[in-house]
């Protein structure tokens, strides 16, 4: 059942200055939400008037939903936003007649 599923998207800086950005997941170390979402670009500079491409892995290991939380971070500015990833796995059954 570990099938990975890429979520991209942009954020995009309409500032007259780069900044430094990071991720940090909020779920505990251990737990087994940190084991199936990944960001693949946890840190990096957006600069100005550019768009980024933010890359999140989910790989499920069980069938439902699983949820993770991460934080947004521009240190310089003291921004922080929170951002929910879901992740559905369904087994689908398909039938021959």
């Amino acid at each position: 059942m570990s099938v990975k599923t890429l979520k991209k998207f942009f954020v995009l800086n309409p500032t007259n200055q780069g900044y430094d950005f990071e991720w940090e997941q909020q779920d505990d170390e251990n737990s087994n939400q940190a084991k199936i979402f990944r960001c693949t670009t946890q840190k990096g500079v957006i600069y100005s008037g550019k768009k980024f491409e933010m890359i999140f892995e989910y790989t499920p290991n069980s069938l439902g939903v699983q949820e993770s939380y991460w934080f947004f971070k521009i240190n310089s500015e003291k921004i922080v936003h929170k951002f929910l990833l879901l992740g559905t796995w369904i087994l689908w059954f398909w039938r021959v007649r």
